[in-house]
C-alpha cells in the first residue's frame, strides 16, 4: 500500500435508505459481492481499499441513526495506517448535506470523495485524481468514467484541456461519453460545500428541502458558475457500475462469474 498522507482523508456518504434495493435487513455497504484472499469482501471495501491505496491517512464514514452494523463491521481502524470515524447524519436533504456533517475534521485536508454503491476499475483511480490535483492549482479534480447508462449519472462536458465546462445531471436526452464518479478536492471546495449548504437550510423551509431533489453534482455545477476550476481524469479504458439495484447487482455477479472463467 502506499504511504499514508496526513493531509489527504476520505469521505464516504453512507446515509442511504437503500430503497432501490427493496429494503435489505443489513446496509447496502456490507453486502457481500464476492470471496478475496478467503474472505467475504462487502461493497463499500473496494472503496476503502482505493481510498487507501492513494495515501488517505483517515476515512469519514456518515451513516444515519440506525445504521450501527457499519461501524460494527468496520470498528475504529481500516489498517494500522488508516483510521476510520463515523459520523450521523443531521439532514436527510441529499448527499450534499450528508458529506458536509464531516465539514469540522476535514477542512484543513485534502478529500477524497466515492460512493459505497458504485464499483470502478482501473483500481488506482484515487490516486491518478489526486495526483492531478495536487500538482496544479486546481481545487477540485474528477474522475471521469464512460458509463452505459448515462440517465443514471452526472454527465460531464470537458475542454481539450481537461477542464470541466459542464455538468448535467442525469440527461434524458443528448450523446454524452463519460460520467464523473469520484472525487479530489482541496480545503477551498471543502468551505465552498459548507457555505452552500448554510445557504439551502437558511433560504429553504423543510418541506421545500424534503421535495428538492439535491445531488452532488448540484454543488459542484455552482462552484464553477461561481468561479472555481475543476479539472477531469479521464479513464477512457475504465469501467463503473452502479449496483444499487437489484438488476446492477445481477449484472455484477454475471461479470464476476465471467472473469472467474476466462481466468
Amino acid at each position: 500500500m502506499t504511504s499514508t498522507d496526513n493531509n489527504l482523508v476520505g469521505i464516504i456518504p453512507a446515509a442511504g435508505l437503500a430503497r432501490r434495493l427493496g429494503g435489505l435487513p443489513f446496509s447496502k455497504e456490507l453486502y457481500p459481492l464476492g470471496v478475496e484472499n478467503g474472505k467475504v469482501k462487502v461493497a463499500s471495501r473496494h472503496l476503502l481499499d482505493s481510498m487507501a491505496e492513494a495515501g488517505a491517512s483517515q476515512i469519514h464514514m456518515i451513516i444515519r441513526n440506525g445504521k450501527w452494523d457499519i461501524p460494527a463491521y468496520y470498528g475504529s481502524s481500516f489498517s494500522k495506517e488508516v483510521s476510520i470515524g463515523y459520523h450521523i447524519a443531521e439532514y436527510g436533504y441529499g448527499v450534499p448535506f450528508t458529506v458536509n456533517q464531516a465539514y469540522p475534521f476535514i477542512k484543513d485536508k485534502n478529500v477524497l470523495l466515492g460512493f459505497p454503491d458504485i464499483i470502478f476499475n482501473p483500481h488506482n483511480a484515487f490516486a491518478n485524481i489526486y495526483e492531478e490535483l495536487i500538482k496544479s492549482d486546481i481545487p477540485i479534480a474528477l474522475g471521469l468514467f464512460p458509463v452505459s447508462n448515462p440517465a443514471k449519472f452526472d454527465m460531464v462536458v470537458m475542454d481539450d484541456f481537461k477542464m470541466i465546462n459542464r455538468i448535467i445531471i442525469k440527461p434524458t436526452e443528448g450523446n454524452f461519453q463519460s460520467a464523473w464518479i469520484i472525487a479530489a478536492w482541496k480545503p477551498e471546495f471543502s468551505y465552498y460545500l459548507n457555505q452552500f449548504v448554510k445557504r439551502e437550510l437558511s433560504s429553504k423551509s423543510e418541506d421545500e428541502l424534503n421535495n428538492t431533489e439535491l445531488h452532488f453534482g448540484h454543488v459542484i455545477i455552482s462552484a464553477l458558475e461561481d468561479g472555481l476550476k475543476a479539472r477531469g481524469v479521464l479513464f477512457e479504458n475504465g469501467s463503473s457500475l452502479d449496483i444499487g439495484t437489484p438488476e446492477d447487482l445481477y449484472e455484477y455477479a454475471y461479470l464476476l462469474s465471467f472473469d472467474k472463467n476466462n481466468v
